[in-house]
């Protein structure tokens, strides 16, 4: 992940790129961080974005979106997205990146409360959501990690408050068509995807919400 950081920085001649990689990792390996994690959420993301980077109108601008979209994640605020947007545009200032990396759009795509215009963010959206077409084995390990990282807020519900809430999330996703806005990705993943997320609903008690 370093070397790939290095590259996209050497392109641009970006200042103090050892030194803010450093400090986007940092964020990334906060404690309180079990599923979006830079190693494991941003990795495997790299690895889908290097798959389908010939999609991509502008592959730099979409790296430099998918590295820094979850770089602000608390689970007691609504505006992770919207913060992380505005770190990532104080953050291509201050090394001096071309400006249109000083873009939120690509950033607020991963809010998922609406399907995108712009090609690029379609793309970080996939790329958001391709854990759900993960195999089971790696779904129930995303399971339990996100419900590690909500820890705090899922200890104040009840069992069944928290089925219900949870079951609301998954059928959100579930019924939307295509789950994948890019075309290739949802005819390729989007069966598998509703696959996971229907098992999910039943193993919580739900048929349909």
């Amino acid at each position: 992940m370093l070397s790939q950081w290095m590259a996209f920085c050497t392109r641009y001649d970006a200042a103090k790129s050892d030194e803010y990689f450093k400090e986007i990792q940092s964020r990334y390996a906060l404690p309180v961080r079990f599923y979006h994690t830079f190693e494991g959420h941003i990795g495997s993301g790299l690895e889908d974005l290097a798959r389908y980077g010939r999609l991509c109108e502008d592959k730099d601008m979409a790296y430099f979106a998918w590295v820094l979209h979850d770089v602000i994640q608390d689970t007691h605020r609504k505006d992770n997205e919207e913060e992380s947007a505005i770190y990532a545009c104080d953050l291509a200032a201050r090394m001096g990146l071309p400006e249109r990396f000083q873009d939120k759009e690509r950033i607020l795509a991963t809010r998922h409360d609406e399907i995108p215009s712009e090609n690029d963010s379609r793309l970080i959206v996939c790329l958001d959501l391709l854990i759900f077409a993960k195999s089971p084995d790696v779904y129930d390990e995303y399971r339990r990690n996100v419900t590690l990282e909500y820890k705090d807020i899922i200890k104040r519900l009840s069992p069944k408050e928290f089925a219900i809430g949870r079951a609301g999330i998954i059928t959100r996703f579930e019924k939307r068509r295509p789950l994948y806005p890019i075309p290739e990705i949802e005819e390729e993943y989007g069966d598998k995807a509703r696959e996971n997320l229907r098992r999910e609903l039943r193993e919580l008690g739900f048929e349909e919400i």
